[in-house]
């Protein structure tokens, strides 16, 4: 069985000003439509080859992490 991500999906307080840094460090464009997005609570880019994408979707309030340890520990991270 082979298992594969096509799409990471990160909830941010600016979906626009994360979207641009990720799509401009990363040389990704935006999946048609998210350019001028329709819905401004949620924009998606896509890799040049479309083997996968990163989706932002916009949130009021982002818990501070706590890392190692506490009530919000870190969850995640793009490596």
């Amino acid at each position: 069985m082979n298992i594969s991500v096509r799409q990471v999906v990160l909830d941010c307080t600016d979906a626009r000003l994360l979207a641009e840094f990720y799509r401009h460090l990363l040389g990704f464009e935006y999946v048609p439509g998210d350019a001028e997005p329709i819905d401004p609570d949620w924009l998606a880019i896509n890799a040049p080859d479309g083997s996968w994408r990163i989706a932002f979707q916009q949130i009021d309030a982002l818990p501070e992490a706590t890392w190692p340890d506490g009530e919000h520990p870190q969850m995640a991270h793009l490596a």
